[in-house]
C-alpha cells in the first residue's frame, strides 16, 4: 500500500543511521508497532529504482557503493 509505505518511510528517515538491533529488527521484521516486512519492502523500492536510473551498472559496482549514496541516486520515493 503506498499510503503506508509513505507513512513509513518519514518515519524510518530518522533511524537511517541507527545501528541497534532493536531498530533495525522493528523495521525488519515489525517490532514496536512497524508491520512486518517494511524494510525489506522500502529497500527493493530504493534497489528497483537505482537500478532503473544506472542501467548499465554491474553488481560488483552497485553492492560496494556506500549506502548514502546509493540512497541519493536511486532518487526513491515512496509516492507513486
Amino acid at each position: 500500500m503506498p499510503e503506508q509505505e509513505s507513512e513509513q518511510w518519514e518515519i524510518m528517515q530518522e533511524d537511517l543511521d541507527a545501528t541497534s538491533l532493536q531498530r533495525q529488527q522493528r523495521y525488519m521484521f515489525g517490532l514496536g508497532g512497524t508491520p512486518r516486512w517494511t524494510g525489506y519492502t522500502i529497500g527493493f523500492h530504493i534497489m528497483q529504482r537505482y537500478l532503473q536510473n544506472h542501467p548499465n551498472t554491474d553488481v560488483e559496482e552497485w553492492t560496494d557503493k556506500d549506502a548514502c549514496d546509493l540512497l541519493a541516486e536511486s532518487e526513491y520515493s515512496p509516492d507513486p
